[in-house]
């Protein structure tokens, strides 16, 4: 599978697909689409950014509060 490795790692990040497609201003079904290929590593590091800047966000932390029920 494309990507194998790249979708364990957003996995891990606990960021889901859709939240980065909105980032990047794409359907949840285009990114996935995308990764049907090989991403190159010019895209791999623009996802990487829109990760760490998601996990940053105090809204997303606090979300992930609330649903761990801290």
């Amino acid at each position: 599978m494309a990507n194998e490795k790249f979708r364990k790692e957003i996995k891990q990040s606990g960021v889901k697909m859709w939240q980065i497609a909105d980032k990047i201003g794409i359907s949840d079904m285009t990114l996935s689409r995308k990764f049907r290929y090989e991403l190159t590593s010019e895209e791999k590091d623009e996802i990487r950014r829109i990760i760490a800047g998601i996990v940053k966000d105090p809204l997303y932390q606090a979300k992930k509060s609330i649903i761990k029920g801290v």
